[in-house]
């Protein structure tokens, strides 16, 4: 679950919904200024990147350390329950479409390198307390997906500006789902990959201009608007004294389908 605290509730947007907006932002990404990526598989890697989390948020837990008894988010979950899903996970996309395999699993070591030194500030919380074991697991899938993307023969360049489009994906749609996107959050996301050609360091500028619209710049969209669809639940702060007890509330908890626009910036 992706949790944003909204003052006097808990926003929580499901795993799978959040692949789904990220496929959705794949899906729209490509003008001349950006290229597409060829192919279905980087849309099916966003979209199923983080699919071995429904079988967690079919009984999703709270946040037993916190005190309050917030909903768990993704970031605090513990190691050994993290490492597994991702290998399910990594597996059953392989099965899919084997080179969105290998960006899934480019994802899942990026998680845990701070995309490979591009997000400075992403780290999993509990990750330090299990280093020689998460270093082992991500040496293994590193070796495995250079050997398939090798095997299939996809070029490094091609994979790299891939794996970047991936993550501005998954940035963009955090984004959504963690900041206040009615009173005005601004942010920078990047590197923003253009081409294989020319694969430019570029940040894109994002700034609410009305509630639950975007302007990015520079634009990276076909469309001079993309609509997406950001399905969540929203919680009135409550301490759940036991997962039993916020699981429930979660199964039975109505999913709003709120409306997302990305716009044009000013100085595209």
């Amino acid at each position: 679950m992706i949790v944003f605290d909204q003052g006097d509730s808990w926003q929580v947007v499901a795993q799978p919904d959040h692949g789904d907006v990220c496929a959705a932002i794949v899906a729209a990404w490509g003008n001349e200024r950006f290229e597409r990526s060829p192919g279905p598989s980087l849309e099916i890697a966003a979209r199923r990147h983080d699919d071995g989390w429904a079988i967690w948020e079919r009984t999703p837990d709270v946040d037993h350390r916190s005190g309050d008894g917030r909903p768990l988010n993704v970031f605090d979950i513990g190691i050994d329950v993290h490492l597994a899903f991702f290998r399910a996970m990594i597996t059953a996309v392989a099965d899919e479409d084997p080179y969105a395999g290998v960006l899934a699993s480019m994802h899942a070591v990026g998680l845990y390198s701070q995309r490979f030194g591009t997000d400075p500030s992403l780290k999993m919380t509990l990750e330090d307390t299990r280093r020689d074991e998460v270093d082992a697991f991500l040496a293994q899938l590193r070796e495995e997906h250079d050997a398939k993307a090798a095997e299939l023969g996809i070029p490094e360049d091609r994979r790299w500006v891939d794996y970047k489009l991936l993550q501005m994906a998954d940035r963009l749609c955090l984004y959504l789902c963690l900041n206040d996107l009615v009173g005005g959050t601004e942010a920078r996301i990047g590197p923003a990959p253009t081409s294989v050609a020319d694969d430019g360091d570029i940040a894109l500028a994002l700034a609410p201009v009305g509630p639950w619209e975007i302007a990015l710049d520079p634009y990276p969209f076909g469309a001079a608007e993309v609509e997406l669809e950001l399905p969540r639940r929203v919680f009135p702060k409550r301490a759940w004294s036991s997962r039993e007890e916020f699981a429930a509330a979660y199964r039975d908890a109505e999913v709003e389908r709120r409306k997302i626009t990305f716009r044009e910036g000013s100085g595209r």
